[in-house]
């Protein structure tokens, strides 16, 4: 299994398993977290069928795109105050955690 985000050491990776021929003995992994450029899931789209596979795209269960996912959780779902005195993070100063709803 190879997950991938894309970047560009993910790319260099996947070309190198393409290349060795083990692309049909590797499940390519790709999460969605509805907060990627909008250009990625075309992207993938490119490398997939330059290489000739079909990743495996998960995200989170209830929400199939993007603009769901908004709707539903907000665009800055990602940033949830830390809980402290007054509602301030830690030493005084406003605090985020990252929190995602595919990790429930």
């Amino acid at each position: 299994m190879f997950t991938t985000a894309l970047i560009a050491g993910d790319c260099v990776i996947l070309d190198a398993i393409a290349k060795a021929g083990l692309l049909d003995k590797t499940s390519v992994v790709f999460i969605d977290t509805y907060f990627l450029f909008p250009e990625t899931p075309d992207f993938l789209r490119e490398v997939e069928q330059h290489y000739g596979f079909k990743a495996k795209v998960y995200h989170a269960a209830d929400v199939a795109t993007q603009e769901e996912f908004y709707d539903k959780y907000g665009a800055d779902y990602w940033m949830v105050r830390a809980i402290g005195e007054g509602g301030e993070g830690r030493e005084g100063g406003a605090g985020y955690l990252v929190h995602s709803p595919c990790g429930r």
